[in-house]
């Protein structure tokens, strides 16, 4: 699974967590001999592809299997009987090991109760109607430890990160695509998809400011997503809120929004949480970061999403430092993170600007100076 673990860290860009679904493939046992291990394929034995629904014998399928009672169960790939079980009707599991598959239709797995059309999270086929999106989830399809991404998503409804949040805490949200105790989690870009939001559980509760012990998308409470920031000799997540993000920049005095905009943004008033000083145009502070910044990758192409000039992430400037002396090396002799109302739309000097720190929305960025990928940033 996927996560924001990332903004403010070395690798200078948002980084993503294809490489920890919290299920790993593997072979629980005793049991049918269509069930193959993934990584120990023999030319009697080779794991079935839940994609292009091959490798199984007639009225069989492939799909996902519990081998274990863990949260979230250890899985495997296999083959299992066709169910009887529509999409979007009901599904439940077997007991785990060989019995422990759903009993949902061809080219669809139960996630969470409910059968859901398996997709390529990649962009190819199988794929979703218009109003659904594919999505990874926790502990389908994937491995522990794998570089590779999932083999398989799931086609979910897209949520949406303000309407489908609580960030107060209040007990309501207008939003109705997630449920009362679900919270509207944002997967980053990886290998040109897009960024999604897609409906989550929270496993922590954590807040603006708050450290977060489990590494997953739902590592925070709703409205929070968890970044990897750097301290001094180690790195560590933390929660920062979801904001509302509006232009700021060197020569638009009284009209730069730095902090955000209303009713999302960084501040006591708009959020739960720790917040440095609110950033003005003539003071830096806690700015609302375009999420776009978080989408180029270090070839400086902005894989652009639905959210990415209207989704940012707060991130008190005077708290984290960047590489300022450009040395590949983040210490106490670099300065902090300039505020936004300082940086120029373009410098001729080939210096930072605004568009460096996600000051400015992506259109604004891409024509006034070149996409980069972010400067080294670390906390204080």
């Amino acid at each position: 699974m996927r996560t924001w673990i990332c903004a403010l860290v070395v690798a200078c860009q948002l980084g993503c967590r294809d490489d920890q679904p919290r299920a790993h493939i593997d072979d629980f046992g005793p049991g049918p001999d269509v069930i193959c291990r993934a990584d120990n394929v023999s030319a009697s034995c080779e794991p079935c592809n839940p994609l292009l629904q091959t490798g199984c014998n007639t009225a069989e399928r492939c799909t996902w299997f519990h081998a274990d009672g863990s949260t979230p169960p250890i899985g495997i790939v296999g083959c299992a009987p066709i169910g009887p079980v529509m999409v979007g009707d009901a599904c439940t599991f077997g007991e785990p090991g060989a019995t422990g598959f759903d009993d949902c239709m061809l080219g669809a797995v139960c996630v969470d109760g409910t059968c859901r059309a398996i997709c390529d999270h990649q962009g190819g086929t199988p794929t979703c109607p218009t109003e659904l999106q594919c999505a990874r989830e926790r502990g389908l399809f994937g491995a522990v430890g794998s570089t590779s991404p999932p083999i398989a998503g799931v086609c979910t409804p897209v949520c949406d990160p303000f309407a489908d949040n609580d960030p107060l805490g209040s007990g309501s949200k207008p939003g109705l695509q997630c449920t009362a105790t679900e919270g509207c989690y944002g997967l980053p870009h990886t290998s040109g998809v897009p960024t999604t939001w897609q409906c989550e559980t929270p496993l922590e509760p954590h807040v603006h400011g708050g450290a977060p012990g489990e590494v997953d998308i739902a590592s925070c409470a709703p409205g929070y997503e968890p970044f990897l920031a750097g301290a001094t000799g180690s790195l560590a997540f933390t929660c920062l809120a979801i904001c509302t993000p509006g232009n700021a920049y060197l020569g638009n005095p009284g009209a730069n929004q730095p902090n955000g905009i209303a009713p999302h943004a960084c501040n006591t008033t708009d959020a739960r949480g720790t917040f440095g000083p609110i950033a003005t145009d003539a003071t830096n502070g806690e700015h609302c970061m375009y999420s776009w910044r978080f989408e180029v990758d270090v070839l400086g192409q902005l894989h652009r999403s639905p959210t990415s000039d209207t989704v940012g992430f707060c991130v008190d400037h005077t708290t984290f430092r960047y590489d300022s002396n450009a040395d590949e090396v983040i210490d106490s002799s670099d300065g902090t993170m300039p505020a936004c109302s300082s940086l120029p739309l373009v410098n001729s000097t080939g210096g930072l600007t605004a568009a460096d720190f996600g000051c400015v929305d992506s259109t604004t960025a891409n024509a006034m100076s070149k996409l980069r990928k972010l400067p080294l940033i670390r906390a204080r």
